[in-house]
């Protein structure tokens, strides 16, 4: 039997020492595509992390499709009036609440004028009022102040070839928004928008450009040192109110984790499917 197999490989040289480059670059391709990808999705963990606020209250529905929305869709996007914030601000135990808007609907234009391909979904979004509550980072430039200014994302800024100084056309709910690019962010790290290509605006113009009218979509919560998450969810959601839901950090992590993993465990199968032989490779 070993004799017979020696024969073959003897008659099959190059055969076999391509299969055999093609055995040990599969398995180093395997071993490379799930280190890429478990390190990058624990990276993205550790960051979701240590940016998640305590306390996050949104509405029970994220979307209201019992009438029109905006820009004539049939959904909009359930808002939480400065009622529900002021509420939920004044409860014993709250060190910051800090309300936020984020909503998808929004298309870049490129520079020449058409709707440039993002690849994913793009969020526009409200520059936090604390820093202690954002989900995203300035990296270059400054916040937006004002209609006339906006940030980008960094990899949509990018691939957009955009750069600070120039004019920055986004299509929103609302109409077209012209407006400088001030600032280069990083993208959100937790909630809706996670990860996604994002375009930020000053509060009030948040509100002005994206939806039309004054609401906002969640409001993070910071406890005091010393304050039980716990135990303060349960005076927040006693003064949010009906149709409002409290989440604590563990809660919004976890969901922000099975997303990723989500995401990166069909990445890795994806990658992985390269590593196998062809149907003709004779392997």
């Amino acid at each position: 039997m070993f004799r017979l197999g020696l024969r073959n490989v003897r008659a099959h040289r190059t055969r076999f020492v391509l299969c055999l480059v093609a055995v040990v670059l599969g398995v180093s391709f395997v071993s490379a595509s799930m280190v890429f990808t478990d390190t990058l999705a624990a990276s993205l963990r550790s960051t979701i992390a240590s940016t998640t606020a305590d306390l996050t209250v949104t509405a029970e529905s994220a979307v209201d499709s019992t009438g029109e929305g905006l820009g004539g869709t049939n959904a909009k996007p359930v808002l939480l009036g400065a009622d529900v914030v002021q509420a939920v601000s004044a409860v014993d135990g709250v060190a910051v609440a800090d309300a936020q808007l984020a909503v998808t609907g929004v298309h870049l234009l490129g520079k020449d004028g058409t709707t440039f391909d993002t690849g994913r979904p793009m969020f526009g979004a409200s520059w936090p009022h604390d820093q202690q509550t954002a989900t995203f980072g300035l990296t270059e430039g400054k916040a937006p102040w004002g209609r006339g200014e906006l940030t980008l994302d960094r990899g949509t800024a990018k691939r957009a070839g955009y750069q600070r100084g120039d004019l920055v056309r986004v299509v929103t709910a609302t109409g077209t928004v012209e407006a400088r690019l001030i600032g280069i962010t990083t993208a959100a790290t937790t909630g809706p928008a996670a990860e996604s290509p994002l375009v930020a605006f000053d509060p009030a113009t948040a509100q002005l450009v994206l939806l039309g009218e004054p609401g906002w979509t969640s409001v993070a919560i910071h406890a005091r040192p010393g304050v039980d998450p716990a135990t303060l969810r349960t005076r927040v959601q006693a003064a949010a109110g009906a149709g409002m839901v409290v989440r604590t950090a563990p809660e919004v992590i976890q969901q922000a984790q099975d997303a990723v993993n989500t995401v990166f465990g069909n990445a890795g199968s994806v990658l992985m499917l390269f590593a196998g032989p062809g149907p003709r490779s004779g392997c």
